[in-house]
């Protein structure tokens, strides 16, 4: 059975879940196909848009540079959770090439990508992650819809005083 075979047959598995722990369960095997296929997988995603947050889900875990590449790609996906399963990638990427990509997700609409963007820019002193924390915590509506990324971000914002 070729790789994509592997794929479609995970796909299908899960298709037949009837409840999120008997999905959970039957996720495994796209959980393997991401960590063996990781090429497959990104082809795939695109072919199965019924599927594409368990296949992004899946890749968000896997290492390499394909699916950096994916993700670097997919950080401005129209889904939210999309873009946050690229934030979890990406952060795992401390370096200096990817503090754009952060800065733009910390102005995401999104309280889920904002919240991995700050654990993202935790360490990373750049004036762009400066400004783009300034800009967040002045949003009333950052403070009262996530009160605990708020925190962080304040938090951050503080540890930049010293540069």
């Amino acid at each position: 059975m070729n790789p994509h075979e592997k794929i479609n047959m995970a796909i299908e598995i899960i298709s037949t879940a009837k409840n999120r722990w008997d999905y959970e369960d039957k996720q495994e095997s796209l959980w393997d196909a991401a960590q063996k296929y990781p090429k497959e997988m990104v082809e795939s995603f695109y072919k199965n848009p019924d599927h594409q947050l368990s296949i992004a889900w899946c890749l968000a875990h896997v290492k390499n540079s394909i699916v950096k590449d994916f993700f670097i790609k997919e950080a401005r996906n129209k889904n939210q959770y999309v873009r946050w399963y690229a934030i979890i990638n990406l952060r795992k990427n401390k370096s200096k090439d990817m503090i754009e990509i952060f800065v733009q997700a910390l102005k995401d609409r999104s309280s889920l990508v904002k919240g991995e963007a700050l654990k993202a820019v935790k360490n990373l002193k750049d004036v762009r992650v400066e400004k783009a924390l300034l800009h967040l915590v002045k949003l009333k509506s950052f403070k009262k819809n996530s009160p605990g990324y708020y925190d962080e971000a304040k938090k951050l914002l503080k540890s930049y005083k010293h540069i």
